[in-house]
C-alpha cells in the first residue's frame, strides 16, 4: 500500500482499503487489532487526497470499523466527521467543466434550458444525465449511509456531531439524485431509532394501563 500513492492508482487504492475494512469485519476486532494503526492510517490519508474513490473508501471503511469497534471508534470520529460534513455540504455540481447548482441540474434535466438543451436529441439528454449525477453524488449517498452506520455503533459518542449531520442529511433529502435522497432519507431513520434507544433506557411493557417512561436527555 505504501507505493500506492499517484492519482493512477486511487482505484487501486480504494479497493485495497474496501477489503481491508472486509477483513476487519470478518475476523473481528481482536484479530485484527495488530493491523489497527496502519489501515486507520491509510484511511485517513484516503480522506485528504482529492479522489472521490479515495473518500468513498475511506467512508466505507469508517462505517465498518464502526461496527468493529462500537464506542471504541469515538476519540477517531474527530478525523472523521469532518470530512463526512464537508462531503454533504458541498452544493455545487461539476458539469461539462463548470460549476452549477443543484436549481440549474433540475432545470437540465427537465430539459427546460433555452439556450444549451435539444429535447428532442435523446442522446444529449442521455449524456447530460450522466453528467449531471456526477462522482459527488455518489460520494454523497456513500456519506450518508456511513453517518448512519456509525451512529448505530457508537451511540452516544455521536451526538456532539448530530445537529449537524441531522441538518445536512435533511437538505440532503431533497436532491434530485435518487440514490443520494434514499441514503439521506434512511439514515435519518437510522438517527431517529439510534436517539430513542439512547433516551428510553426501559423495556416497553405490554398490557393496559399504558406503562410510560421517563424521557432522558431531554431539557
Amino acid at each position: 500500500m505504501k507505493e500506492v500513492v499517484g492519482a493512477e492508482h486511487h482505484e487501486l487504492r480504494g479497493s485495497v482499503t474496501d477489503t481491508i475494512g472486509t477483513i476487519a469485519s470478518a475476523v473481528g476486532k481482536d484479530k485484527f487489532l495488530p493491523y489497527m494503526d496502519k489501515s486507520f492510517h491509510l484511511a485517513l490519508e484516503g480522506l485528504k487526497m482529492d479522489s472521490s474513490r479515495l473518500r468513498e473508501s475511506a467512508f466505507i471503511f469508517f462505517a465498518v470499523m464502526a461496527d468493529v469497534l462500537k464506542a471504541e471508534l469515538i476519540p477517531v470520529l474527530p478525523q472523521i466527521m469532518p470530512s463526512l460534513i464537508e462531503t454533504l455540504n458541498q452544493e455545487d455540481l461539476d458539469f461539462a467543466g463548470d460549476k452549477i447548482t443543484e436549481e440549474e441540474a433540475r432545470r437540465l434535466l427537465n430539459g427546460n434550458d433555452e439556450e444549451d438543451l435539444d429535447s428532442d436529441d435523446d442522446d444529449d439528454d442521455e449524456s447530460l444525465e450522466m453528467n449531471v449525477n456526477s462522482a459527488l453524488q455518489l460520494e454523497k449517498e456513500i456519506a450518508a449511509d456511513s453517518l448512519g452506520e456509525i451512529f448505530i455503533n457508537v451511540k452516544g459518542g455521536f451526538l456532539p456531531y448530530l445537529q449537524t449531520a441531522t441538518e445536512q442529511l435533511l437538505v440532503l433529502a431533497d436532491t434530485y439524485y435518487d440514490g443520494a435522497r434514499k441514503s439521506a432519507l434512511s439514515a435519518l431513520w437510522h438517527f431517529v431509532v439510534t436517539l430513542g434507544e439512547l433516551q428510553i433506557t426501559e423495556d416497553w411493557q405490554p398490557g393496559l394501563p399504558l406503562v410510560t417512561f421517563p424521557v432522558h436527555g431531554r431539557d
